[in-house]
């Protein structure tokens, strides 16, 4: 933390800031900010791509899962969901490091996106192919705000699909039930950046 502002003064002071006006320093902070925030989000591929390695490890080195005659109703994506939510507590992580399914069930807490892939794998245990299971990581506005969320999603053969979710479109009242379908809920305010499982990634 020393070291960071220590930079942030020097950045400061090389920007015009040499007297340190309380505007100004205010005004090249939130720049500062904005610059590193927007590169932390961006870089999901190398995220999602180191995630992928640990969670290989952790699984066990699994094959791909498929199975053309596999059904499920909205009965089990519900209660599979629910299970994750009401045993793993959401509390955001300061450093939104990625946690294997492995990590979660042994902190018993995580990120949003720690908890989806934790129903993502509850999901893969089920049975649930490979090719309708993934998570997908959007940007909206919640509080007027730019923010970036994760949540599981199952595949329907329709194009549209399950959205299974740690709790934060119910507080923002997006959602009203456990499960819903995207098409019922997501509207311009919500853009999907990238979908992506163990296997594949997928630009959105």
């Amino acid at each position: 933390m020393k070291l960071f502002f220590t930079i942030l003064i020097a950045l400061l002071m090389f920007s015009g800031c040499k007297n340190y006006v309380e505007n100004c320093i205010e005004e090249k902070f939130i720049e500062l900010y904005d610059e590193i925030y927007n590169l932390y989000h961006t870089d999901y591929y190398e995220r999602i791509e180191d995630w992928q390695d640990r969670e290989t490890k952790c699984l066990g080195y699994p094959i791909y899962q498929d199975d053309e005659n596999f059904t499920f109703g909205l009965n089990l994506v519900t209660e599979i969901r629910n299970r994750v939510v009401r045993r793993i507590e959401s509390k955001a992580e300061v450093t939104n490091y990625w946690q294997t399914s492995c990590e979660t069930e042994i902190r018993g807490k995580g990120d949003c996106e720690d908890v989806a892939i934790l129903i993502w794998k509850e999901l893969r245990d089920a049975g649930f192919p490979d090719d309708i299971i993934r998570m997908i990581k959007i940007k909206w506005y919640p509080d007027g705000e730019k923010s970036f969320h994760i949540f599981a999603v199952v595949n329907l053969q329709d194009g549209d699909f399950y959205i299974l979710d740690n709790g934060a479109l119910h507080r923002y009242k997006v959602m009203w039930e456990d499960v819903q379908k995207a098409s019922k809920v997501l509207n311009d305010s919500i853009e999907l950046l990238v979908g992506f499982n163990l296997f594949s990634i997928w630009e959105l």
